[in-house]
C-alpha cells in the first residue's frame, strides 16, 4: 500500500515537474486574457472617441474640440477600466490617447488607425 502511494507521488510530481517545463502556466494565461481585453477596451474608447470628434468638427465648421468634455453631446461616453481620454488639437489635426487598466497607452492621430504610445505636440504637425 505505501508503495502504491509513493508510486503515485512520484507519478504526480514528474507530471507537475513537466507541466511547469511546458511552460504550462493557466494564472498567466489568464492575466495575459484579461490586459487584452483592458487593452481593446482602450482601443474601442478610441474608436468612440473618434467619431465624436469628427462629428463636432463637421458640426462646428471644421474646427476641432480643445476638450474631451466637448465631446459628449456627440455621443463619446467614457468607458469603465479605461483611463481618462486625452485630447491635443491644433489646426486641421488632433490626437487621442488613453491608458488602459493593463497600464498599455494607446492613441489615434486625426484619424489614423489606434497606435501604441501617448499623443505629444509633435503629433499635430
Amino acid at each position: 500500500m505505501t508503495s502504491r502511494i509513493a508510486l503515485t507521488l512520484i507519478v504526480a510530481v514528474s507530471a507537475l515537474g513537466l507541466a511547469g517545463c511546458a511552460g504550462f502556466n493557466p494564472i498567466g494565461g489568464v492575466l495575459s486574457q484579461e490586459d487584452t481585453a483592458n487593452d481593446l477596451a482602450a482601443k474601442s474608447a478610441l474608436s468612440t472617441a473618434v467619431m465624436a470628434v469628427e462629428t463636432f468638427a463637421i458640426s462646428n465648421d471644421n474646427v476641432y474640440p480643445t476638450s474631451v468634455a466637448d465631446l459628449a453631446e456627440f455621443g463619446y461616453v467614457p468607458t469603465e477600466g479605461v483611463g481618462e481620454l486625452q485630447l491635443l488639437s491644433g489646426t486641421g489635426s488632433y490626437c487621442l490617447d488613453a491608458v488602459s487598466a493593463s497600464g498599455r497607452s494607446f492613441k489615434v492621430v486625426s484619424g489614423t488607425p489606434v497606435a501604441e504610445g501617448e499623443c505629444s505636440t509633435a503629433d499635430l504637425g
